[in-house]
């Protein structure tokens, strides 16, 4: 049975950046979408939404397939569907928060951001919210340039602006250790010392071991609800759950 074995690798919604290489591998089910993250610069927020796949994502997936031997995948969607995808994927830069990118850029002293030559040109309205947030952060000064000391703090800080303005202001009222532990102490319930694959692992099984228990107790609606809040108590997000 053993060389009769199939290796099956469901590679499901995830991105191309998640897909990793596992020995033993000779199938693949290709269902022809994939999440991305995707930013709206209109409401300012960020989400995990599900897409279709482009050529290039979908010709890598089938690589995953028999890479230490003879192999298929199976996509589940017809020809012609593939024949419509669009050739790659569009860029991250296009479809993400950009307050980071252009923090770093100031500190690296970029002062016309706008008119800043990407490799792949970002929406404009999403430069411009992002230079709105970081203006309100005391990030950028009027001019629009790094402001010193909190805008030169927080660009040496590898966290979201959001992230790196928290602890520099904990830091002013006297309670940086207290939230430095508190996330501390919340990442170390599921962290692993073998690596972080470990500790998504971790994750997932107690996501499932309270989802299950909650089921049997309160019914499956309450218990979505209260998987929910277990989450955002843990600082997790819960679509990732999902």
């Amino acid at each position: 049975m053993e060389s009769f074995f199939w290796a099956l690798l469901l590679v499901g919604y995830t991105g191309n950046k998640h897909s990793v290489t596992i020995p033993g591998v000779k199938y693949v089910i290709d269902p022809g979408l994939v999440k991305v993250r995707s930013y709206s610069p209109d409401s300012g927020i960020e989400s995990l939404i599900v897409v279709k796949t482009s050529k290039a994502q979908a010709l890598q997936r089938s690589g995953r397939a028999g890479r230490e031997g003879p192999g298929k995948c199976y996509r589940l969607y017809p020809e012609s569907r593939f024949e419509g995808l669009d050739d790659s994927t569009v860029p991250e830069i296009k479809r993400c928060n950009l307050s980071n990118v252009i923090l770093q850029l100031s500190a690296l002293g970029v002062d016309d951001i706008i008119g800043f030559d990407f490799l792949e040109k970002p929406d404009r309205m999403a430069v411009i919210r992002s230079l709105e947030l970081l203006y309100l952060l005391g990030a950028l000064t009027d001019e629009k340039k790094l402001s010193d000391p909190i805008g030169t703090q927080m660009a040496r800080l590898p966290l979201e602006p959001n992230d790196s303005k928290a602890l520099i202001l904990a830091s002013q009222f006297d309670c940086l250790e207290e939230m430095l532990i508190v996330s501390r102490t919340v990442i170390k319930s599921f962290s692993s010392p073998e690596g972080d694959h470990l500790t998504l692992v971790n994750v997932y099984h107690a996501s499932i071991e309270f989802l299950e228990k909650n089921k049997t107790e309160n019914g499956n609606e309450k218990a979505e609800k209260n998987l929910r809040k277990w989450c955002k108590d843990n600082y997790i997000n819960n679509r990732s759950c999902s």
